[in-house]
């Protein structure tokens, strides 16, 4: 149950975090916010759902659960996707390393959450 818990805890987590990075960017008056909020809720509900459970299931049989083993590839796995697919429109190089440097702290918190909560153990 407690995984059950901890996919749909942290997928809902990235609501709050994705107003967040809205608000900093200036953004959060856009006309397309509600359908921003969806996409952002439909691929971090995919990636627990194809790429957290089974690394958690993985790493359970072999007697791993520490953090940095769901953090780091939170983040590798947000930031790439992001330079790859581009998602905010063909931007310039830096202001795509910002992007993916914000998406990449956002998949980092999420899977930080769900290991807090899969793990049952706390953040330290």
């Amino acid at each position: 149950m407690r995984i059950v818990i901890a996919s749909i805890v942290s997928s809902l987590f990235v609501l709050p975090l994705y107003l967040v990075i809205l608000a900093l960017s200036g953004d959060l008056n856009n006309a397309l916010l509600a359908p921003m909020l969806l996409a952002a809720w439909l691929v971090s509900a995919a990636t627990i759902l194809f790429i957290a459970l089974p690394l958690h299931f993985i790493l359970k049989v072999y007697g791993k659960s520490y953090a940095a083993l769901y953090v780091v590839p939170g983040f590798a796995l947000a930031a790439a996707l992001t330079y790859m697919v581009e998602p905010f429109g063909q931007d310039g190089n830096y202001w795509l390393l910002w992007q993916c440097l914000a998406m990449g702290v956002l998949g980092a918190s999420v899977a930080g959450v769900f290991w807090s909560i899969a793990s049952n153990k706390p953040a330290t």
